[in-house]
């Protein structure tokens, strides 16, 4: 009994699809299609009539299947490296944007010791001004003329000038020292960040 000549509407669908636009469903349905026209040959005309044909319309089948395959992949796989080279980049530019902020903290730490110790120097210089100062002052008899006492308070306007130096140098090193601690906290989260981002990147690398 012959089959209809009618084919399935989705087999006819694929045939008048755009080549471009075949998917591998698409090309089930040809395959489903060709098969009805070999059944139709076979009722016809018996099996020897398409045995050497079957295999090679076959294989052109497997062939376009595997055509069709490639052809929806690889858009994906071409996205998929352009991302995994955008991370790339990103992940070089981190690497420099922390070895350039490495350098500056390098040298805003080399700034920082040379004006501390030179702070420091200072500080123990005023001390020891004040120090010799005081012990003038205690050395100085009780009857002071005026010339004397004129000196005098020119000695305590100094000291006083000197410690309140002191207590200013001593502050500016303290705000120093509280910079550079922001500086180090900012670089320990840059390095983390990129960290986590080298290592998301390796899985998916390994993916």
């Amino acid at each position: 009994m012959e089959e209809p000549l009618g084919s399935p509407p989705a087999a006819l669908s694929a045939l008048e699809k755009n080549v471009a636009e075949l998917t591998v469903m698409d090309v089930y349905d040809i395959a489903s299609l060709v098969g009805h026209e070999f059944e139709r040959v076979i009722d016809q005309h018996g099996c020897e009539a398409i045995a050497r044909l079957m295999p090679k319309v076959v294989r052109v089948l497997e062939i376009l299947e595997v055509l069709v395959s490639r052809h929806h992949v690889a858009p994906e796989l071409d996205e998929l490296r352009l991302e995994l080279d955008r991370l790339r980049v990103e992940r070089m530019d981190r690497i420099e944007k922390e070895r350039k902020h490495q350098k500056e903290l390098e040298l805003v730490e080399d700034v920082w010791r040379g004006e501390a110790q030179d702070l420091l120097s200072q500080i123990a210089q005023l001390q020891e001004e004040n120090k010799q100062l005081m012990t003038n002052l205690n050395h100085k008899d009780v009857g002071f003329s005026e010339e004397e006492f004129q000196k005098q308070e020119v000695v305590e306007a100094q000291g006083k000038a000197l410690i309140e130096q002191k207590v200013e140098l001593e502050a500016d090193l303290q705000t120093k020292e509280q910079e550079m601690g922001s500086l180090r906290a900012e670089l320990g989260k840059l390095r983390e960040r990129l960290q986590g981002e080298n290592s998301q990147n390796g899985e998916e690398e390994a993916e």
